[in-house]
């Protein structure tokens, strides 16, 4: 039972590392930014960092129907999509100054937003017509109406890499 409870204690995570230093942010060196090529977990969460700011400048929901029932909202142009934004900045901040609790909570809130772009059913313009919610709800119910969420997607994908990188970087100090 020994070799046990050293075990447990060895593979838990104590969350404090986890919160953030906000005292680290106003001391942050600006023009000394960190793009350590040597470091993989560095590295690839940079790749996620960057990623996820493109991301929120594609379309998070597009509609594709019949004839000119075409419209899309870019993730930027959302509420939970200019969140999204400031996740991903905040994210980036993290990687490029090594404050990983930052980029980790960064890639949480990224997170959060891109489930919800996943579920949310925003007003779109199609044509020159502007469609409310429940209008684009009742669309989409027909079967030759395509809906792609590829933007919150490939925000989901980027904010777990991100999130995982900055995880692992954070247990690794």
């Amino acid at each position: 039972t020994h070799n046990n409870i050293n075990f447990i204690n060895q593979t838990t995570m104590d969350f404090n590392k986890l919160i953030p230093d906000f005292s680290a942010f106003g001391k942050t060196e600006w023009n000394k930014p960190c793009l350590d090529t040597q470091d993989k977990l560095h590295l690839g969460g940079l790749v996620c960092a960057a990623l996820l700011v493109i991301f929120v400048f594609i379309p998070w929901f597009s509609v594709d129907g019949p004839g000119s029932a075409d419209g899309s909202r870019l993730g930027i142009t959302l509420w939970y999509g200019i969140i999204a934004f400031l996740g991903a900045l905040i994210g980036a901040y993290g990687m490029l100054y090594k404050n990983y609790q930052f980029a980790f909570w960064g890639a949480a809130i990224v997170l959060l937003m891109a489930i919800i772009g996943l579920f949310v059913v925003p007003g779109i313009e199609v044509g020159k017509a502007e469609l409310t919610s429940s209008e684009v709800k009742e669309m989409i119910k027909f079967p030759s109406v395509s809906v792609s969420r590829i933007g919150a997607i490939l925000a989901l994908i980027a904010s777990l890499g991100l999130g995982a990188c900055s995880y692992l970087k954070i247990n690794n100090k």
